[in-house]
C-alpha cells in the first residue's frame, strides 16, 4: 500500500466516522426537540375564562419546532406560532395589571422544559465522548 492509498483510505474512514456521528447526532436533536415540544405543551397553562370567542387549549397547541442545518451545524428551535407567541412572556414570568398594583401568576412551562433539554444534550455530548 502506498502512503497515497493509506491517506485514502484514513480519509474516508473519517468522513464515514464523522458522517456517522453526525446523522447520530441530528436524530436524537430531532427526537430531543419533539419530547421538549411535549414537555412544553403539557407544562403550558390552558385558558379558562368565560370568553367564548377565545378557544382552550389553542396556546397548548401552538408549539412546534424546526431545524435548521447550516455551514455543518444543527439548531434545534423550540416555538410558539401564531399570535400565541405574544404569551409566552407574559406566562412564563408574569405580568403587573394596568395599575402596578398586583402581579399575575407565573406559569414556569418554558424555562422548566428548557433546563431538561439541555441536560439532554450536555448527556448526548458525555456519551458520545
Amino acid at each position: 500500500m502506498t502512503s497515497d492509498e493509506l491517506t485514502k483510505a484514513l480519509t474516508k474512514a473519517c468522513r464515514d466516522f464523522t458522517d456517522e456521528v453526525k446523522e447520530k447526532v441530528e436524530n436524537k436533536v430531532n427526537q430531543i426537540a419533539g419530547e421538549t415540544v411535549e414537555e412544553v405543551k403539557s407544562l403550558a397553562p390552558v385558558y379558562k375564562g368565560k370568553n367564548k370567542n377565545t378557544p382552550k387549549g389553542r396556546y397548548k397547541r401552538s408549539w412546534k419546532y424546526s431545524i435548521e442545518k447550516k455551514n455543518g451545524t444543527i439548531n434545534a428551535i423550540v416555538h410558539s406560532t401564531g399570535r400565541q407567541c405574544a404569551l409566552t412572556y407574559i406566562l412564563e414570568n408574569g405580568t403587573l395589571n394596568h395599575d402596578g398594583t398586583v402581579r399575575s401568576r407565573k406559569f414556569p412551562h418554558i424555562s422548566v422544559a428548557d433546563e431538561n433539554m439541555r441536560k439532554k444534550i450536555e448527556k448526548l455530548f458525555e456519551d458520545l465522548l
